[in-house]
């Protein structure tokens, strides 16, 4: 694995954009925007479709949430996206079985796995938990 690349969960990017919790969204956008400009971040496409989600829930109107997506566009920008993959969902399998994760968890950490990142950064999974190499990482801690 390359030491340098790191998987963001859509929960450090929605924080990116949080004008509530000022602490985690400049340790999120940092984190985001060091490793967007040094080229070794890394989402998926699952991302994407949760930062969608997660805006159209929250915000309801079209104006609002269009900003926020375009902002997410800029974003991520610098990150390498991974898509979905037949390869990516049998891992997925595999890891939902051994580690029990939820398996929206299950596909993220495959994307992590598959795009040879050492850090997992999250919110929503176990901090200090190594799979396969790879720590899972909870920033805001």
């Amino acid at each position: 694995m390359n030491g340098d690349r790191a998987f963001f969960d859509c929960n450090i990017l929605i924080y990116c954009f949080d004008r509530q919790d000022h602490r985690k969204r400049e340790v999120a956008h940092g984190l985001v925007l060091e490793k967007g400009t040094a080229g070794t971040g890394v989402i998926s496409y699952q991302v994407h479709q949760e930062f969608a989600s997660v805006s159209i829930r929250r915000l309801k109107e079209p104006v609002k949430v269009r900003r926020m997506l375009e902002g997410f566009e800029h974003l991520a920008f610098g990150l390498e996206t991974l898509g979905f993959t037949e390869v990516l969902f049998r891992r997925a399998i595999r890891l939902w079985e051994r580690y029990s994760l939820s398996w929206y968890d299950s596909l993220i950490v495959a994307a992590a796995l598959e795009g040879r990142c050492e850090v997992l950064f999250s919110e929503d999974l176990q901090h200090g938990l190594e799979i396969d190499g790879m720590r899972i990482v909870n920033p805001f801690l």
